[in-house]
């Protein structure tokens, strides 16, 4: 009996330690990481993101980002690179694109803040820089996508963003992060890209959007009122947000660049069908 009693006072005592262990831990998470990329980016520019997604693999593991900062600059405020990178991997279905990259080109090709006083703070980006930056990285890789930015005035409605999520479209919202946040201590303005993925609809109603959020939030979800309220403000009127929407390119089989068809059957076989004169121009290849 004894030795039961010490060997349960001894289990307790384990189990004090370790959850005394892992609150340290989580409560040094983020002096840990940062610690981790000064590291990594003292091993050099070349090998940074090789270095970056060996060291954490879960973090790159489904191209998805719900937090960010993970780039060679150690900018923080680099959440329209991290979404941007998030909606490519989601419309590609691929784990490629990084905040990194992205963040990387904006930089070489002045698409971003670098001038802001405080270093980490740097990295914030204007949507049509946000915009650019994915078409040049597009333009760098088979795959292509369409951007459009909208202001307040010609935004989709609820309904015309359930059919644009539907038809595989992602939306990318420039909104307040300190409404999105419930957080008082942060002025009300537009300073904070969120992408849109998926409606929740209940019963027939579209009750609100599946998101992502790379700042950390561990927000998921919003509700009808909380998508207007980060984009126009309490008042409906007060802000003035931006949608950009995105979306792979189609392309028009038949109307391809003769550059662009390398394959001589795949040649030979679109020859054929012009000197048959059949009318295919309706079909289209989604890449």
């Amino acid at each position: 009996m004894k030795k039961i009693k010490i060997l349960l006072i001894n289990l307790i005592l384990l189990i004090l330690i370790i959850l005394s262990y892992s609150h340290k831990v989580f409560a040094n998470d983020s002096i840990n990481i940062e610690t981790t990329l000064e590291n990594l980016k003292s091993l050099g520019r070349e090998n940074f993101e090789k270095n970056l997604r060996n060291t954490f693999p879960e973090f790159f593991e489904n191209g998805i980002y719900f937090n960010q900062g993970y780039n060679y600059f150690l900018f923080e405020n680099t959440c329209g690179q991290s979404i941007s990178a998030s909606a490519l991997n989601i419309l590609f279905h691929t784990n490629y694109y990084s905040e990194n990259m992205l963040v990387d080109l904006s930089v070489n090709n002045n698409l971003c803040d670098v001038k802001y006083f405080e270093e980490k703070k740097r990295g914030s980006q204007y949507s049509d820089q946000l915009v650019s930056t994915i078409n040049q990285i597009s333009s760098k890789n088979r795959d292509k996508v369409n951007c459009k930015i909208l202001k307040k005035e010609d935004f989709l409605s609820i309904e015309e963003i359930n059919v644009f999520l539907k038809n595989n479209g992602l939306i990318i919202l420039n909104i307040s992060s300190s409404i999105l946040w419930n957080n008082e201590n942060i002025e009300e303005k537009i300073d904070h890209y969120i992408l849109l993925t998926k409606t929740n609809i209940e019963n027939g109603k579209i009750k609100g959007f599946y998101i992502v959020d790379s700042s950390g939030s561990n927000i998921n979800y919003i509700d009808i009122n909380k998508y207007k309220n980060i984009l126009y403000g309490y008042n409906n009127e007060l802000l003035d947000g931006e949608m950009i929407l995105i979306e792979k390119e189609k392309i028009n089989l038949f109307y391809f660049n003769e550059k662009l068809i390398e394959n001589v059957i795949f040649r030979r076989c679109v020859e054929n069908i012009k000197k048959e004169r059949l009318n295919l121009s309706f079909l289209y290849i989604n890449f």
